[in-house]
């Protein structure tokens, strides 16, 4: 019988809960859904998953009560992994339905330039920047993206790793305890595959 706590997914109306908690069993690493606040109790970690919109993502959030348990917790030092919208949510509003977003990082969320198409569909070099102790060699590689707005943080010492479509934005923000990717670690093969276990392994990145 596994002993170890598991990493708690949150399961809403616009996210990728199933193809993420594939992902961490392949990995051998416990994970079960998140549907309610009393879910989060005995987790060691929380994914927040996200291929919808942040309007969306905020109000089925705050329907299951969820965003308050979420901010109460991570605030507390449980370790948070974002993806897609999961990175996006963190900074305090998205010009993607001009959604008020949890504020845990000073910042906004932009669309991407006129001057590339959207939304970005596919794999894109994702540049190491500041990469957290723990990481490893912090390796740059390609993982894969499906976004039409990215985060603007308003402290730049957040940003872990950037990309670049039609110029350079983050790809990943750290800070304390939490740590999140614009691009799709589960969709991400391989590299997203070691990156998660990095992050969620025991003695990883986040101290699970």
């Amino acid at each position: 019988m596994d002993e170890r706590l598991p990493v708690g997914i949150v399961d809403y109306a616009a996210g990728n809960s199933a193809s993420v908690l594939r992902a961490l069993r392949h990995l051998g690493l416990p994970a079960r859904m998140v549907t309610r606040p009393a879910e989060l109790v005995g987790c060691s970690a929380v994914v927040l998953p996200g291929v919808g919109a942040a309007g969306a993502t905020m109000r089925s959030l705050a329907e299951s009560g969820l965003d308050e348990a979420l901010d109460r917790r991570v605030r507390e030092g449980l370790a948070y992994v974002g993806i897609c919208v999961g990175l996006q949510v963190l900074f305090e509003h998205s010009e993607e339905d001009d959604a008020d977003c949890l504020g845990w990082l000073p910042g906004s969320v932009r669309r991407l330039p006129a001057s590339v198409r959207v939304p970005q569909i596919g794999w894109n070099l994702v540049t190491w920047t500041r990469p957290p102790p723990g990481l490893g060699d912090g390796a740059d590689a390609h993982y894969y993206f499906v976004n039409s707005y990215v985060a603007a943080p308003a402290h730049p010492s957040c940003v872990a790793a950037e990309a670049d479509y039609g110029g350079p934005f983050p790809a990943v923000v750290h800070e304390d305890n939490v740590f999140a990717t614009q691009f799709h670690l589960e969709k991400s093969g391989p590299a997203g595959l070691a990156l998660l276990s990095r992050l969620l392994a025991p003695g990883g990145v986040l101290g699970c």
